[in-house]
């Protein structure tokens, strides 16, 4: 019914009347208000501003109407003497710029209209002490706003689109409220300073501007309506209201009983008009009623849909938490099982590297002896020429006869030498040809002998093993915390975020720390190389083949001797589990066929060495399978208890954020950019992995988190 009164926009008889009433009661009435308020009107009624100057009236009252303008009503000017002007409620477009010649205006009410701009001139309106702008089209405040030296409060939420403040607004000394519409969405200032208040965005804005704060209570203004000096009137027209106010109270008298006909006519009026209501109230209980019953079964069912859906929200969140707790305990077990193992390694490879000193001390003594031998050689060579040389001597004469008996012949020979000359050149070149084709294939063989030792040399590295098996471990530590945090964000939970954030803070100082020994740990073996590429040009032409040879027989004879006599079906289902790497480790600790390999469990094996999850996985699932296809239980037999245990080289570790599982959250594990690839990119120094590889290198801040990105590391896969 209400929209179609305001689609036709034709003012309807109640309406009407009630604005003649009040345009009476306004000439009639002493009050300082001119009230036109909730009457229906598409225009001002010509003659209003005027009758508001003659009147003096203070305040105009327009609100809830279909106002567009304010052109009817007659010249703005009129309205000097108003301190309210309230025109909420309306469809008002823009406010004519005559407005801000009101000089005495201190209230502006202009709530719930289609505004979209401010008079660029509002700032002359020097007495406005009140702006209620809400539930417009605003998308900013003209700047001229520094020039209204009493403003107070100012109201621009809703439905308003202001996203800037001007900085002129640090110069209004006297404003105390200021309601934003979004202070999140703000970018001047920043949401982070606008969502703490007035008092800090004036600061922030007073700073950026290069002025100092004032707060506003050191700007004390005239409450509205407390004095009356700041009603502007001259001499004249006070003298002319008390005239026409004495000449009034004789008439008053006679105009009494005119209004008590009038009001009687209004009381009957107004009991027809109850009546009517009373019947539409009746009318509307009964369909009420019906309503209500029909909502009241709607509300049950929903309610029950309500309980259903929070009982399961609440099974979900527990179980959430449940796993949250698991991951934070294993993320600080591995912490701990982390430096016992690094400080137990390091203890490992000092004994390592003593032993290669010692090695290299010995290789210096053989190059010594050997020197020595060849000095000897070289004395008793030098006794043999003198021999040789006295001998020579008594051949001398012997030599010269016979040289007289060769020129003859020689010079019979002269002739056939010359032809035969050409084919001695023809096969000296073959035989360059040759020698340049054996120096090219002999550079070719050391370069791919020198890789080869290269290789060797990575593989022999266990320091660079374990660092890089622990690299993975904290790895998957972080990439589990960074699924579990965003697990807790989406059911806020944030009272244990600060306990998880130090959790994956430790891990991160782990991981940074492990990449710096790798790196260094390449950096010693790339100076070992130079070193030995040194040592190569003094040395025999077979240097890196007889290096290979050396590291290669560097492993003890002892376990040489053990992995010979390890079966050859475990060695198959180690290489099908991509544990080649450990078969060492495996004759170490006496585990020489798959019946030895039967009884231990995942602890068993990292308690032998294999730390990578994966690894010790897919040995398990290999020994399952082996046992399932094998038609014999028997060969298989369960050791008794009297088997002696393994005894393990490492400590062993209580729990490891590997070993909890995570399925559920693995599923999850997308890049939070693209939505479709897995997260491989670790984040420093925050330590989420959050992003595949291609959205990372676009990345400058962690979307988590929004830290500033240092480095980004691509997780190792086993």
């Amino acid at each position: 019914m209400s929209f179609n009164v305001f689609k036709s926009k034709k003012q309807s008889k109640e309406a009407r009347k009630r604005m003649e009433h009040l345009m009476y009661v306004a000439k009639e009435s002493p009050e300082k208000s001119y009230d036109l308020s909730s009457c229906e009107i598409l225009n001002v009624p010509s003659g209003v501003f005027t009758m508001c100057r003659v009147l003096q009236k203070e305040s105009l009252l327009l609100h809830t109407n279909w106002l567009k303008n304010l052109k009817t009503g007659g010249k703005i000017e009129d309205l000097m003497t108003l301190r309210i002007l309230d025109l909420h409620g309306n469809k008002l477009v823009a406010l004519p710029d005559e407005i801000c010649t009101l000089k005495n205006l201190q209230v502006l009410n202009i709530e719930n209209n289609e505004i979209q701009t401010l008079p660029n001139k509002l700032g002359d309106l020097g007495g406005l002490q009140t702006l209620h702008a809400r539930d417009n089209k605003l998308t900013g405040l003209p700047s001229s706003i520094e020039r209204a030296k009493s403003l107070r409060t100012i109201d621009i939420s809703g439905t308003n689109k202001v996203l800037y403040l001007p900085k002129t607004i640090c110069k209004v000394r006297t404003l105390e409220v200021l309601i934003l519409a979004n202070p999140a969405a703000m970018e001047y200032p920043p949401p982070f300073v606008a969502e703490k208040g007035l008092e800090e965005m004036m600061k922030f804005i007073c700073k950026d501007c290069g002025i100092e704060y004032v707060p506003p209570s050191h700007n004390l203004l005239p409450v509205l309506g407390n004095q009356e000096s700041t009603t502007v009137t001259d001499g004249a027209a006070t003298s002319q209201r008390v005239e026409q106010f004495e000449n009034s109270i004789m008439e008053y008298e006679k105009m009494k009983d005119e209004k008590r006909k009038r009001q009687l006519e209004i009381e009957k009026q107004l009991a027809e008009n109850q009546m009517e209501q009373a019947k539409l109230a009746a009318w509307t209980l009964t369909n009420r009623a019906k309503d209500l019953e029909e909502i009241s079964k709607k509300q049950e069912e929903f309610d029950k849909s309500v309980l259903k859906q929070q009982e399961q929200q609440e099974l979900e969140r527990k179980r959430m938490i449940r796993m949250m707790v698991e991951a934070e305990k294993s993320a600080s077990s591995l912490v701990e099982d982390l430096l016992k193992i690094n400080e137990k390694a390091r203890k490992q490879e000092a004994l390592l590297e003593e032993m290669e000193k010692q090695r290299m001390r010995e290789e210096e003594y053989f190059k010594v002896t050997k020197e020595d031998l060849d000095n000897l050689r070289k004395k008793e060579m030098l006794a043999a020429m003198q021999a040789m040389v006295a001998e020579n001597d008594q051949f001398a004469i012997k030599v010269k006869q016979y040289l007289a008996e060769q020129t003859h012949a020689a010079k019979r020979a002269q002739g056939s030498v010359r032809s035969d000359g050409k084919q001695v050149e023809a096969a000296l070149l073959k035989q360059q040809e040759c020698q340049d084709k054996l120096i090219g294939q002999i550079l070719h063989e050391e370069d791919v002998q020198r890789q080869a030792f290269i290789v060797l040399q990575l593989e022999k590295d266990i320091a660079r093993r374990r660092i890089i098996s622990q690299i993975q471990e904290v790895q998957n530590a972080l990439l589990n915390l960074t699924l579990v945090e965003m697990k807790r964000n989406t059911y806020k939970l944030d009272n244990e975020q600060e306990v998880l954030r130090s959790k994956r803070q430790e891990l991160t100082d782990i991981l940074m720390v492990l990449l710096k020994e790798k790196d260094k740990r390449e950096e010693i073996m790339k100076e070992r190389l130079i070193e030995m590429e040194g040592q190569r040009e003094s040395d025999q032409m077979d240097f890196w083949l007889v290096q290979y040879q050396r590291l290669m027989d560097s492993k003890p004879e002892k376990l040489i001797a053990k992995e010979t006599e390890m079966d050859v079906a475990l060695l198959k289902l180690l290489s099908k589990a991509g544990a080649n790497d450990h078969v060492t480790s495996f004759a170490r600790n006496k585990v020489c066929s798959i019946r030895d390999l039967i009884d231990l469990s995942e602890g068993d094996l990292r308690r032998v060495g294999v730390f990578e999850v994966g690894v010790r996985k897919n040995i398990l699932r290999l020994v399952e399978e082996e046992i399932a296809a094998s038609k014999k239980l028997n060969d298989y037999e369960i050791p008794s208890v009297s088997k002696q245990p393994v005894t393990p080289p490492i400590a062993t570790p209580t729990a490891t954020p590997t070993d909890t599982p995570f399925d559920d959250l693995t599923e999850e594990n997308e890049c939070t950019v693209c939505m479709e690839k897995q997260s491989n990119t670790i984040f420093l120094p925050c330590g989420h992995v959050c992003t595949c590889s291609d959205c990372s290198s676009k990345l400058q801040k962690c979307p988590m988190c929004r830290a500033d990105v240092q480095q980004k590391i691509q997780v190792f896969r086993s």
